[in-house]
């Protein structure tokens, strides 16, 4: 039976919402039921999502423009180019996120890639968390000397974060210390910067923006001119790929977002292993479904 799948990100920024985007789309595997925008503009990342679906092919998924305002009330970082090469008469639905979800499918998985506020929204409400069978979330960090204490979807709204984690809801967390250790490369970027279809344009370009904005951060910084495949990981977990898992007891700091191991806490998948060559797939599944859609 193919998965019920809701889409929940914050696409526009980083480059990676958008290729896992495609990924989703360029599975047979999984049934994605709509998308969700959330953090900051999220009419904007609607459009955004909507643009892309366009020039995929698809003009049927639904696309809800979701919270805007974290939990936590933190102040949204933006790149000040969410907006580039967006058809701005695309529209997305006008229900409600919580609506949306309660006229849909039961085992609703739900693969989130962004600050958890919407998540924590349908966790909120009765009729909503009772759809949902299961999560698969991008983020978090668990302490690393060689990594940043905290992850930007985590501490973007760790009040958030806190509430979806610690809930009763099946959790398989793709942490920051898994997907940094995977990375396109200057020949793959090449790759995805001259695929000529219209989706292909858009990413190049999208991926060409995320760049600049990294290249305006230190140079020591981690993200500096690189492009990680954080949520595209995320979404091929969420497609079952092969990958070493481990139970362990978390809590959030619902201040920082930091995610502390205590052995009193909720107890969630942590995904620890991917094979190298299982992720070269899912960059090559998306380089060729930009290349062979319209």
């Amino acid at each position: 039976m193919h998965k019920n799948i809701l889409f929940d990100t914050d696409i526009g920024t980083d480059i990676d919402d958008a290729l896992a985007l495609v990924m989703l789309k360029a599975s047979k595997k999984i049934n994605l039921i709509g998308v969700s925008t959330v953090y900051g503009p999220s009419l904007v990342r609607a459009k955004v999502a909507l643009t892309l679906l366009d020039a995929l092919g698809d003009q049927t998924t639904p696309v809800i423009a979701g919270d805007e305002e974290t939990l936590s009330g933190n102040t949204v970082w933006l790149s000040g180019k969410e907006a580039d090469m967006v058809a701005s008469s695309l529209k997305p639905i006008k229900h409600s996120l919580v609506e949306f979800v309660d006229k849909q499918f039961e085992n609703l998985l739900i693969v989130a890639t962004g600050p958890l506020t919407n998540v924590a929204r349908l966790i909120d409400s009765s009729k909503t968390k009772k759809k949902i069978q299961s999560l698969v979330i991008m983020g978090g960090v668990l302490a690393d000397p060689g990594l940043p204490r905290f992850e930007h979807n985590f501490a973007a709204d760790p009040i958030a974060a806190k509430k979806v984690i610690e809930s009763d809801i099946p959790v398989i967390l793709v942490p920051l210390n898994l997907t940094s250790q995977f990375q396109l490369t200057d020949e793959e970027l090449k790759s995805l910067s001259i695929v000529q279809s219209p989706s292909g344009k858009l990413i190049a370009r999208w991926l060409n923006n995320w760049l600049e904005t990294t290249r305006s951060l230190p140079k020591n910084n981690f993200f500096y001119n690189t492009v990680f495949l954080h949520d595209p990981i995320a979404v091929a977990v969420a497609q079952q790929m092969p990958c070493k898992k481990k139970i362990m007891s978390v809590v959030v700091d619902a201040k920082n977002g930091e995610v502390l191991l205590d052995k009193r806490g909720q107890k969630i998948k942590v995904v620890t292993g991917v094979e190298n060559q299982l992720v070269e797939e899912v960059k090559i599944t998306i380089i060729e479904y930009l290349r062979n859609s319209l």
